[in-house]
């Protein structure tokens, strides 16, 4: 209990005087080493609220580190206090000279030896000095280099600061950044993704950037190109590792995957200049995400229509949904398939993207009988909702596939912003979806009817739906 109350104190003494960034730095030891969940401020404006959070959980944090430090720490705290209130430490009242040179001598012992160390220490910083400049080539001498590891709590810092500021337009110098740096990093820049960039409702209307060996390489944020991104997106490769990485590392323009994150000298997202081309009625992913202010029963039904609210799972890695291009997902959702058929068809499929014509042939080769609605609210004809035709031996056909199919190979579907979903009556009230904002979650399927509610007579589709929550 004395040994608690001790710590307390100097506890009390010591946090205020710390600077912004130890606060954050043992916070996070906190978090990581004893089990705590304290929230953390990542600004220097925000130091007194991170020191009032210390303050407020401190008799717990005293309880949990005095649990498990060794008491000798104790030992040397309580000398500390003892000579801070010029009291003589009980602990050599009744000690000769002769015990405590060997006490002294004992605790010499135990201490590290510091020649050693910093040797070691040295030792390893030359060599990330020399794989590092390898491949960036980023520092005239090791000096400069050392000088700029002493920054690193700074420079992530303003990176962090420039990001929050512009959370959609960025860009990052991995090349100003020591492996100390990087690690001080990965955890405020996953949560900074998590936070601004799963979120965002319209992927492909950005674009990465990434510099590799000095060479810029550009690639539209298509949902498959940005979960291959966060999927490399570990400590394990965000740290350049000294032992496995060839600095010769050559990545080619066009290559299937991208490089590793600890070989981006630089990274930039922005906004993407989309030019005009042909339309063509074909399918890929839903560009678009879910707000967070879509209620959760919505949410959890736009998951048949391939529609979601970020793309990727809990462990950061892409949605198994995705894993099926939308109109072989469609098909999934009509519960006429089996798996195996649903294989065959993904052998047919080279490329995420479907054509029509792909899908024509598909539907041919299936028996399948498919009544494709294209929508496009953007046109100027006055119906924005066109029945898809197709030509077979110089006729025009109102559907895809086969004339006449079994009945449990004939579907309907719309094609909405290139992506294919099933065309279905949904669970949700007519009266409700023109009232989302003001609307109870509860009253999903009711109406307002002479001022009660009551079950709804009318339901919306999934393409008025869909409509209604681009609006």
């Amino acid at each position: 209990m004395q040994e608690q109350q001790i710590f307390e104190e100097r506890f009390i003494d010591r946090v205020p005087t710390l600077k912004a960034n130890e606060i954050i730095y043992n916070m996070e030891e906190l978090n990581k080493d004893y089990g705590f969940n304290l929230p953390i401020k990542r600004s220097n404006r925000y130091k007194q609220q991170n020191i009032q959070t210390l303050m407020d959980n401190r008799e717990e944090i005293v309880r949990r580190i005095v649990s498990s430090r060794d008491k000798r720490y104790f030992a040397s705290l309580k000398q500390e206090q003892a000579e801070k209130n010029k009291i003589q430490p009980k602990t050599y009242s009744t000690i000769g000279n002769k015990q405590q040179r060997l006490y002294k001598l004992y605790r010499t012992m135990k201490k590290p030896k510091p020649f050693i160390k910093t040797f070691r220490d040295h030792y390893e910083e030359l060599r990330e000095y020399w794989r590092t400049n390898k491949v960036f080539g980023s520092y005239n001498s090791f000096n400069q280099w050392r000088k700029q590891n002493k920054q690193q709590q700074q420079i992530v810092d303003e990176i962090m600061e420039r990001l929050e500021r512009t959370p959609h337009n960025w860009r990052i110098n991995f090349e100003q950044l020591t492996n100390e740096g990087r690690r001080l990093l990965f955890p405020r820049l996953k949560e900074f993704f998590k936070e601004h960039i799963d979120t965002i409702p319209i992927i492909n209307k950005y674009k990465l950037a990434y510099k590799v060996n000095g060479d810029w390489h550009y690639k539209q944020l298509k949902p498959e190109t940005y979960n291959e991104l966060m999927e490399n997106f570990t400590e394990e490769h965000f740290i350049f590792d000294l032992e496995d990485i060839n600095p010769e590392y050559f990545y080619e323009e066009g290559g299937q995957k991208l490089p590793e994150w600890s070989l981006f000298s630089e990274l930039s997202f922005s906004p993407f200049a989309e030019t005009k081309a042909n339309k063509d009625v074909g399918g890929s992913f839903f560009q678009y995400l879910a707000t967070e202010s879509t209620p959760k029963i919505i949410i959890e039904y736009l998951k048949r229509l391939q529609i979601f609210d970020t793309l990727v799972n809990k462990k950061n890695q892409q949605r198994e949904e995705l894993d099926d291009c939308c109109f072989i997902y469609a098909l999934k959702q009509t519960g006429c398939y089996d798996e195996n058929t649903l294989n065959q068809m993904r052998l047919r499929i080279q490329n995420r993207y479907l054509s029509q014509t792909a899908i024509e042939s598909l539907c041919n080769e299936f028996k399948i009988h498919l009544k494709l609605s294209l929508i496009d609210d953007n046109s100027t004809r006055k119906n924005k909702k066109t029945t898809v035709q197709s030509s077979s031996k110089n006729t025009r056909k109102s559907f895809l596939g086969v004339k006449d199919a079994e009945e449990n190979r004939t579907h309907v579907m719309n094609v909405y912003e290139n992506h294919y979903f099933i065309e279905e009556k949904t669970p949700f009230s007519t009266y409700y979806i023109k009232h989302i904002s003001e609307e109870s979650e509860e009253n999903y399927n009711k109406e307002l009817h002479s001022k009660r509610y009551i079950d709804s007579r009318y339901y919306v589709t999934s393409s008025t739906l869909v409509r209604e929550l681009m609006k």
